[in-house]
């Protein structure tokens, strides 16, 4: 891979013109919020890193360029709902549509020239929490849903689908400590590559305990205790790219200390005690 500069890059300038509404009502325990906005954001002079691709050698050159006509249109409905005779329930519901034109320059034995990609996502996130005194659990699911497509000469469009299964909880125990615990089942669905169909299950914890009377706090957590997931990982971007990641360490137990003080200057203290 060859990397080059250039000298005659604008700033790009993000733009955002919204309309939101907001509306709550109260029923005795019932409480209901919900929120709906409407969002367009251009962006002129848009970096985007564009390449070009030499078959003979099998070299690709990237190069960053400006762009124009990238957009993307937003559309936003999210709702809460407590509940319960003391409110110790809460339903929410957090929807989210989007579509955008992102530009990008492309050369196969040639200089790039300017492509286009079209991406459209709708995602939706159910959740339940219930707060039981001093114990919380929550259950949710996050569904994904993305088209991208483009006129350019080899693209293929992507039809894919993301679905996040959670189950979660934090519990204060006897004696000061606490432990916090989620499972997840990650799935994915639709990618031509099959390395990104995958299914992942991943479960954390972590336990607390404090002391000096909430002072010192002492955290052990462990990151996919079951050894789940790869270190490898891959994503496509906007412009249609498939990406790849690589995590050093996919899985951990992590021990921390954390130690909190309230510090009040002199002046400061004598200025509150005159109050």
């Amino acid at each position: 891979m060859i990397y080059e500069g250039n000298s005659g890059l604008k700033n790009a300038y993000n733009q955002s013109y919204g309309l939101s509404n907001y509306e709550k009502m109260f029923d005795g325990s019932k409480q209901f919020y919900n929120t709906l906005s409407f969002y367009y954001k251009p962006v002129a002079n848009a970096l985007t890193r564009g390449y070009r691709y030499d078959s003979a050698t099998g070299v690709r050159t990237y190069k960053t360029y400006n762009v124009s006509g990238n957009r993307s249109i937003e559309a936003n409905h999210n709702f809460f709902l407590y509940f319960g005779n003391k409110g110790q329930f809460v339903l929410s519901n957090i929807l989210n549509g989007t579509w955008s034109n992102v530009g990008d320059y492309i050369g196969e034995d040639s200089a790039p020239v300017r492509q286009s990609v079209k991406n459209f996502f709708l995602s939706d996130r159910l959740g339940l929490q219930c707060q039981l005194g001093r114990q919380s659990i929550t259950a949710s699911v996050d569904l994904t849903r993305r088209n991208t497509s483009s006129s350019r000469a080899g693209f293929t469009s992507i039809h894919a689908t993301n679905i996040n299964y959670s189950l979660s909880g934090v519990f204060k125990l006897p004696c000061n400590f606490g432990l916090s615990t989620d499972l997840n089942l990650y799935t994915r669905r639709g990618y031509m590559d099959e390395m990104m169909n995958t299914t992942d299950f991943v479960w954390n914890a972590g336990v607390t305990y404090t002391a000096a009377k909430g002072a010192l706090v002492f955290m052990l957590d462990g990151f996919d205790l079951l050894h789940q997931l790869n270190n490898v990982t891959y994503a496509v971007n906007a412009q249609g790219r498939t990406e790849t990641y690589r995590n050093i360490l996919p899985r951990y137990v992590l021990l921390h200390i954390q130690y909190r003080f309230n510090f009040m200057p002199k002046k400061a203290k004598s200025r509150f005690d005159n109050k």
